[in-house]
């Protein structure tokens, strides 16, 4: 999408550098019609690639014992899925610089034929669908991004067993309960 709003940018300062002819203002209204039809599939693609994003997800914490062998090598999983769904301002940005220079070649392509010669229709049909196709990627970059409805559910568990392998783990043995074995396998004991 941010491709076509560079081509749509570009041709529209032209527009408002150059005087054209009527044919090649149409011809040019036709381009941006084009680009207006590709934002808005582009959109609707998208829109079906994360439709599934926005779905109540729920997450289990499971607050439960790990044994050692499974401390060692435990990492906490990525969630890829924030990253696909934060609010691109480099995007929406360009999107509002877009918008005033859509106006702006509406303007004076109008003021052009302001005194009585027939107006270029297939050009303002395009600016116009262009306008429609510019609006609407912008309420969807806003609406993509960032709601998520999570719900998050601690799930305890009291079990002597390791939540990751389910092996049991021993017990304090000490009689004296002072010191216990450091779970950081660095060889001291603490006593907690």
């Amino acid at each position: 999408m941010r491709r076509l709003n560079q081509e749509a940018a570009e041709l529209l300062r032209a527009v408002a550098i150059s005087p054209f002819k009527k044919t090649e203002y149409n011809a040019i209204g036709e381009r941006l019609t084009n680009f207006a039809q590709q934002i808005v599939l582009a959109i609707k693609h998208q829109q079906a690639l994360l439709s599934g994003a926005h779905e109540k997800t729920t997450i289990n914490v499971i607050i439960g014992t790990i044994c050692g062998d499974c401390g060692n090598d435990f990492d906490e999983p990525r969630n890829e899925d924030t990253e696909l769904l934060q609010i691109d301002h480099e995007h929406l940005a360009e999107i509002d610089l877009l918008l005033p220079l859509v106006q702006e070649a509406y303007r004076i392509v109008n003021n052009r034929y302001a005194f009585g010669a027939s107006l270029p229709r297939a050009y303002f049909s395009g600016v116009a669908r262009l306008m429609r196709g510019v609006l609407l990627q912008r309420k969807h970059l806003l609406e993509i991004a960032p709601e998520q409805r999570i719900e998050i559910k601690v799930i305890e568990d009291p079990s002597d067993r390791c939540s990751q392998c389910g092996r049991e783990i021993p017990q304090n043995t000490n009689p004296e309960g002072t010191e216990v074995a450091s779970t950081i396998r660095d060889g001291f004991c603490r006593g907690d």
